[in-house]
C-alpha cells in the first residue's frame, strides 16, 4: 500500500504546507478503520467507496471517466475500489470538485449554489433520513407505533453527518415528527458560513480562534461546547440553568432520551443498552445492568416508537458537532422526540413539562411570523420584516422590496448587525437612515447621533393608517376593514407625529413620548437581552418603585383617574383596557341599533365576524373567513381602526398613553355622535365616567 498523488501535486509553498497539515488529519490515517474496515474483502464495496478511498470518492464523482452519482440520493460507485487510499489531494482537487455546487442527501434533498463545501458534504451527509425510516417502517407493516416486527431493523445515520445537521428539515437527515415545523439550514453570519469558514480543509480542526472573536471566553477547542447564541434565552433540557452552552443543554436532553428508551423498552419486558462503539449500537442487556457486555446480542424487539427514538439518539451521538452545526434543529428533534415516548404511559419523561423547544419571537422559527407563505417564497410586500434578505434590503436602499425572497427561519444577526464588523464582541448595528410610515410621514435619523431605533420602527410601524381609512371613505363602494397590524409600537410613540392612528378632525393628539432622561429609544426598555421583551432594569426601577418588580405596574407621575373607577394608582394598562372595552361595546351598540349585522371582534383574521345568533360571543362556528363582517360605515371603521391598533400593540399605555387613550375616547364619542339611533348607552360616562387625557 502506498500513497497516491498525481503529477499536478505542487511540492513546493502552500501545497506543501497543505500536505503537510493534511497527512497529520484523520482524512489521511491510513490505520484508521475508515479505511481498513474491507481488508479482508480486498477491495471497498460500491456502497462503501464513495467516501473511504479516494479512487472511490473520483469514481463516484465521475471524475475518472465513470458516470457521476452525486446526483442520486446514497448514490455509490461504478466499480469496488482498490485498498491502499485515504482522502488524499486528488479526491477534492480534480476536474470535477473545481465546479462542484450541490450535494444530494440521502433524503432526496437537493442542495444547490454552494462552493466548496460541496465537497465536505458528499460524504458528510449521513446514509439514512426519515425518508428512509419512514419506508423502513412503513414496509413492516405494523399495526400500530407499539407494536413489535421481526421485520423492524435499527438504522444507522452513519459518522460525522455534519451536512444534514447544518441544512436541518431541508435535509431530513434526522427523523422529523409528522406536523411538527423544524428549522432548516442554520444561519450563521455570512462571512463564516460554510465548512471550511469554521473548519481547516486540511487538518480538519476547528479553527476556535475564528469563533472567539465573537464567542468571548473561546480559547480553545474544548471551550467551543460553552458557546451559546445571545439569542438563545430558554432553558432547553429544563434543568434551571439558561446560561450553559447549547452542547450541554443538547447533552441533558439526550441523557433523558437514552433513560426514556430504556424505560419504554423496559415496560415490555426487553431491556436495552447502548454502546457507541460496537456495532450494531443497541443491545439486549440481559442482566438489566445498563453496560453491554460481550455475551448480549445486538437488540431485536423494535417498535416504530423506539426505533425512531434510536435512531435520533444515535444520530445526536454520531454527530458530536451538531450543537454548532444546527442547535435549534437539534433541539426540535430532540424535544419532538422524547414528546414521543413520553406520551407512552410507561415513560415520565423527568423534567419534561420544564423543558422548551421553540424559541421566543424574533427567533421562533415555528412561528406564523415565519411560516404563513410556507412553501411559497414571502411575497414582496411582506418580505421586508419577515425575511433576512427582504428586511437587509430595506434597511439598505430604504424602499420595500421589490421581488419576493425565500422563507426565513427567525431573525439573522444581519439584519440589525453589519456583517463586516462580526469580528467583534459586540457588532456595529446598522444605520437607517430614515422610517417612512403608513401616513406617508417621513421621520430621519440623525447620523451624528443615531437612534437605533429606526431599525425597530423599519417594520413595528403598522400597515395602514388614518390615511387608508380616509382614502376608501372617499373612494366609494363597500367599506372593508384595514388592519393596522401587528405590534406597531413606532406609530404609538411618536402619536400625531406619525399621524397614523385615525385621529378625528378638530381634535389635539400628543406627539412622540417623551420618556424621562432621553429613555424614548427602542434599546432603552428592550434590549437588556436579545429576547426583546421590555424588562424591568436599575434604569426603570430608580423611578418606578411602584411596579414593584411587574413592569405591568407603572403608572409614576399619573394623578387622574382616566377610566373614572375611584383609582388613580391602577396601573396605566388597566386605565387603557377600560378604554378599549367601551370602543368595542359602542361598535356593537351601533351595529344594533342602526340596523347593521351584529359584530363581534375575535383573536384572528379578519378579526371582526358577524355577530350571527346575536349573543355578543365570538362562537366556533362563527370563526370562518366566510363569515367576516361586512357591514361597515365610515364611523364603525374609524372606530375598528383604532381599536385594533389598541389590540395589536400591547405596548401602548407604555409607548405614548395619551395618544392611546385619546384616539379610544374620540372613538367612542365620534360612534355615539353619529348614530342615527341613540345608543342605548353613553360609554364616555357609563358606568363610570371616561377622562380625554
Amino acid at each position: 500500500m502506498g500513497w497516491f498523488f498525481d503529477s499536478t501535486a505542487d511540492p513546493r509553498g502552500l501545497a506543501n504546507l497543505a500536505r503537510d497539515e493534511w497527512l497529520g488529519s484523520g482524512h489521511a490515517d491510513m490505520t484508521a478503520e475508515a479505511f481498513r474496515h474491507w481488508d479482508e474483502d480486498g477491495s471497498i464495496s460500491t456502497s462503501c467507496a464513495r467516501c473511504h478511498s479516494s479512487l472511490g470518492f473520483q469514481d463516484f464523482l465521475g471524475a475518472d471517466g465513470t458516470a457521476s452519482a452525486i446526483d442520486t440520493p446514497k448514490g455509490g460507485t461504478d466499480n469496488r475500489a482498490a485498498l491502499g487510499t485515504t482522502v488524499d489531494c486528488d479526491a477534492c482537487h480534480n476536474s470535477v470538485t473545481a465546479t462542484l455546487d450541490r450535494v444530494t442527501f440521502p433524503s432526496g434533498a437537493v442542495i444547490t449554489g454552494l462552493g466548496p463545501e460541496a465537497r465536505c458534504m458528499q460524504c458528510h451527509q449521513g446514509r439514512e433520513s426519515s425518508v428512509s425510516l419512514d419506508e423502513h417502517i412503513a414496509a413492516a407493516a405494523v399495526a400500530d407505533d407499539d407494536t413489535e416486527s421481526a421485520s423492524l431493523r435499527f438504522r444507522n445515520i452513519h459518522y460525522f453527518a455534519a451536512g444534514a445537521s447544518l441544512y436541518g428539515n431541508a435535509a431530513k437527515g434526522a427523523y422529523q415528527f409528522a406536523g411538527k415545523i423544524y428549522n432548516n439550514k442554520f444561519p450563521h453570519v455570512s462571512t463564516i458560513d460554510a465548512c471550511q469558514d469554521c473548519h481547516n480543509q486540511h487538518t480538519l480542526e476547528i479553527r476556535y480562534q475564528v469563533c472567539a472573536t465573537c464567542h468571548a471566553g473561546v480559547a480553545s477547542h474544548d471551550d467551543l461546547a460553552d458557546i451559546r447564541h445571545v439569542g438563545s434565552l430558554l432553558d432547553y433540557d429544563g434543568d434551571g440553568n439558561r446560561t450553559e452552552g447549547i452542547h450541554d443543554e443538547l447533552s441533558g436532553m439526550a441523557g433523558k432520551l437514552y433513560d426514556a428508551m430504556r424505560q419504554y423498552a423496559g415496560a415490555r419486558g426487553f431491556q436495552i443498552v447502548y454502546d457507541d462503539h460496537a456495532y450494531p449500537y443497541y443491545f439486549n442487556d440481559t442482566n438489566g445492568d445498563g453496560v453491554r457486555t460481550p455475551d448480549e446480542g445486538g437488540y431485536n424487539h423494535w417498535t416504530p416508537r423506539l426505533l425512531r427514538a434510536a435512531y435520533n439518539y444515535q444520530y445526536w451521538k454520531k454527530d458530536p458537532g451538531a450543537f454548532a452545526h444546527n442547535g435549534k434543529y437539534m433541539i426540535e428533534i430532540l424535544y419532538d422526540t422524547l414528546a414521543h415516548l413520553n406520551d407512552h404511559a410507561a415513560v415520565t419523561v423527568l423534567g419534561f413539562d420544564a423543558m422548551v423547544r421553540n424559541d421566543g419571537a424574533h427567533f421562533d422559527n415555528t412561528s406564523y411570523a415565519f411560516r404563513r407563505w410556507d412553501p411559497n417564497p414571502v411575497s414582496s410586500s411582506c418580505a421586508k420584516c419577515h425575511t433576512p434578505g427582504g428586511f437587509e434590503f430595506a434597511a439598505t436602499y430604504g424602499i420595500d422590496p421589490v421581488t419576493s425572497y425565500p422563507s426565513g427561519d427567525g431573525f439573522a444577526c444581519e439584519q440589525c448587525h453589519l456583517a463586516d464588523d462580526f469580528d467583534s464582541p459586540d457588532p456595529a448595528r446598522r444605520f437607517v437612515a430614515s422610517v417612512t410610515f403608513p401616513s406617508g410621514v417621513k421621520i430621519t435619523n440623525d447620523p451624528a447621533n443615531p437612534d437605533d431605533s429606526f431599525l425597530c420602527m423599519t417594520c413595528h410601524q403598522g400597515r395602514s393608517s388614518k390615511k387608508t381609512i380616509d382614502d376608501a371613505i372617499a373612494a366609494g363602494g363597500n367599506l372593508a376593514f384595514s388592519n393596522i397590524h401587528y405590534l406597531a409600537a413606532g406609530p404609538t410613540l411618536y402619536g400625531r407625529d406619525a399621524g397614523v392612528g385615525y385621529e378625528y378632525a378638530g381634535k389635539t393628539y400628543v406627539g412622540e413620548f417623551q420618556h424621562f432622561g432621553g429613555g424614548n429609544t427602542c434599546a432603552f426598555c428592550h434590549l437588556a437581552d436579545h429576547s426583546f421583551l421590555p424588562q424591568l432594569t436599575a434604569s426603570c426601577t430608580g423611578c418606578h418603585m411602584e411596579a414593584q418588580g411587574d413592569l405591568h405596574k407603572i403608572r409614576l407621575n399619573r394623578a387622574t383617574d382616566y377610566d373614572g373607577d375611584g383609582s388613580a394608582t391602577e396601573p396605566l394598562k388597566d386605565e387603557v383596557s377600560t378604554f378599549g372595552a367601551r370602543v368595542l361595546a359602542s361598535i356593537q351598540d351601533y351595529a344594533r341599533v342602526n340596523g347593521k349585522t351584529h359584530v363581534v371582534y375575535g383573536p384572528n383574521n379578519p378579526w371582526w365576524y358577524k355577530d350571527n345568533n346575536q349573543n355578543g360571543v365570538l362562537d366556533p362556528e362563527e370563526t370562518t373567513s366566510s363569515n367576516r363582517y361586512t357591514g361597515w360605515d365610515a364611523p364603525m371603521l374609524k372606530a375598528a381602526f383604532n381599536y385594533q391598533m389598541y389590540k395589536k400593540e400591547p405596548g401602548a399605555w407604555a409607548h405614548n398613553t395619551h395618544y392611546i387613550l385619546a384616539l379610544l375616547y374620540d372613538s367612542v364619542e365620534d360612534v355615539r355622535l353619529n348614530s342615527v339611533t341613540p345608543l342605548p348607552t353613553n360609554h364616555l360616562t357609563s358606568p363610570t365616567p371616561l377622562t380625554r387625557p
